[in-house]
């Protein structure tokens, strides 16, 4: 399945495109699982996993939503 991580905020929030809505976000490629995928943007992005799909960047600043679905709405708090 193919997997994308969406940037979030400081607070948890998907960051968007101010113009389109579009949320900000990078194809991570073909994984056989969310751990995989994960496991991945967390060596890619230097940040711990928080919880199933999410990685929280190390200084604090912000984070990574791991999904495969681009409409998922889930924000970490």
């Amino acid at each position: 399945m193919n997997y994308i991580a969406i940037f979030l905020d400081e607070t948890g929030k998907e960051l968007s495109n101010n113009t389109t809505g579009q949320y900000i976000n990078i194809q991570l490629g073909e994984f056989n699982d969310i751990h995989q995928a994960t496991d991945r943007a967390r060596q890619l992005f230097d940040g711990y996993e928080v919880e199933e799909g999410i990685i929280w960047s190390k200084t604090g600043c912000g984070g990574l939503l791991i999904t495969s679905d681009r409409k998922n709405n889930k924000h970490f708090h």
